[in-house]
């Protein structure tokens, strides 16, 4: 059991490769989440120059608002 325990704990070649692992895809989900935020603003500055104007104000918020 000890040797087991060595082998899949942080400090083994397993564990190390499943932290690895895991760090390289949230460093990919961050890098995507950024790109889909660079695109989202290009957009709305894109249909902003238009004359298209894109609230991020949800309708609740608008009918609260006005009640």
């Amino acid at each position: 059991m000890d040797n087991l325990w060595l082998i899949l704990f942080w400090s083994g070649p397993i564990g190390l490769g499943i932290f690895l692992a895991l760090f390289g895809v949230f460093v990919w989900l961050l890098a995507k989440a950024d790109e889909i935020r660079k695109r989202t603003r290009a957009m709305e500055e894109e249909l902003k120059q238009k004359g298209i104007n894109l609230s991020r104000e949800s309708k609740l918020r608008r009918v609260l608002r006005s009640s």
